[in-house]
């Protein structure tokens, strides 16, 4: 079964050896920041997200997942 992921080059330099690594972490911070940016912004909007992604139920309480 191949890998439907692109392979991304190391690096260019050989001298900077994480290179492509350092470019995929500021992508990824970016878009966490992002994120947080908009469901973090009040305790609604978190509280919101966090029933969607299923670690709190309606009610407030933790999922069974989650210790609740």
């Amino acid at each position: 079964m191949q890998s439907v992921r692109k392979k991304l080059p190391l690096s260019v330099n050989p001298f900077d050896p994480i290179g492509s690594e350092r470019k995929l972490l500021s992508v990824f911070l970016v878009a966490a920041d992002k994120f947080d940016h908009k469901h973090g912004r009040t305790k609604n909007a978190a509280r919101r997200q966090m029933i969607k992604e299923g670690i709190l139920t309606k009610s407030g309480n933790l999922t069974k997942h989650y210790g609740g």
